[in-house]
């Protein structure tokens, strides 16, 4: 259900965006942009990554704004992000008054590997042995699918294969490395234990590959607009 759901606030993120290349400056947009792009982030967590593309919109407006529409058009992108980190903080004190902790969610590491575990560090400082199983899947998945602007985040963080992926990985997956790197360490194989490596992970590649992954998301956002 949560995928529908999540459809169609893009579908309204997308049209909103259209919208304010019309009305750079109105403050009620910039709020409902925001808005939809919480709730999107509410039942899908990986609707995050609206986020930055909505910095990069509102900076792209700013940048290109005459005379003195400049603050007010800065002002509306504050007023953007600021419904969304509002609804986000709202969010994460509710989760910690359910379960405990401050989380967006259980699925978090899950949703952020699966947009960025392209951009993962192969040789960075976290989990060494789990990148020296993970080197040459990686580096075939780039070669063969992100160079071509193809990516596969279920078959990532899930191991869900078709027939491409099971020809040139042999019915192998990072999910699979997952698993027997944690069986390795004797740790129960937890949605808990495992989004934990996974946000580890996509964290440390995204501050090792800034400019990547603002190119990533740039490049998320311009299919979004064409596509939905």
């Amino acid at each position: 259900m949560s995928e529908i759901d999540s459809t169609v606030f893009y579908c309204l993120y997308a049209g909103l965006v259209m919208l304010s290349f019309r009305h750079r400056a109105s403050l009620s947009l910039a709020f409902l942009i925001g808005l939809v792009v919480f709730c999107n982030i509410y039942v899908k967590p990986s609707a995050l990554v609206l986020i930055p593309t909505t910095f990069i919109l509102y900076g792209l407006h700013t940048l290109t704004s005459a005379g003195g529409a400049f603050r007010r058009i800065a002002l509306a992108g504050c007023v953007a992000l600021g419904a969304i980190i509002i609804g986000l903080g709202a969010m994460v004190v509710g989760f910690k008054e359910r379960y405990g902790e401050y989380q967006l969610s259980r699925f978090d590491g899950y949703n952020l590997f699966s947009h960025v575990g392209h951009l993962t560090d192969l040789d960075g400082p976290a989990y060494p042995e789990l990148k020296k199983a993970l080197r040459p899947m990686m580096e075939r998945y780039r070669e063969r699918y992100v160079a071509l602007g193809h990516h596969e985040p279920n078959w990532l963080v899930f191991g869900s294969l078709n027939e491409q992926l099971m020809r040139d990985f042999d019915g192998s997956s990072p999910a699979k490395v997952m698993i027997e790197y944690l069986k390795s360490k004797n740790v129960v194989m937890t949605v808990a234990s495992s989004n934990a490596i996974y946000k580890d992970l996509a964290i440390e590649g995204i501050k090792a590959h800034p400019a990547e992954y603002l190119r990533h998301v740039a490049t998320s956002f311009i299919q979004l607009l064409r596509h939905g």
